[in-house]
């Protein structure tokens, strides 16, 4: 099972912002470092994203789901949120 955790790396240290993973063992980690955007490639990634959503709408919506809020209340899965006890 993967979990995500927020830290900053400084050097070769990790501060977790945040929950963190029960450390007292040795655990693996992975560590993705995230670039970041420039404003213009974040608005033409948004365009994109938009003019897919309104072809897909045009069309007529997703054909084998005819009632959405239906579909999102059977598939729904809740889960514990970070750092609280259920």
């Amino acid at each position: 099972m993967h979990r995500s955790y927020d830290a900053v790396l400084t050097g070769n240290c990790l501060e977790w912002k945040g929950s963190a993973p029960d450390t007292r063992q040795p655990t693996e980690v992975k560590v993705i470092v995230r670039e970041e955007e420039d404003a213009a490639e974040a608005a033409a990634r948004r365009r994109r994203a938009l003019a897919a959503l309104e072809e897909l709408a045009a069309r007529g919506g997703i054909k084998s789901i005819p009632d959405p809020a239906e579909w999102h209340r059977q598939n729904r899965t809740d889960r514990p949120l970070p750092g609280r006890d259920v």
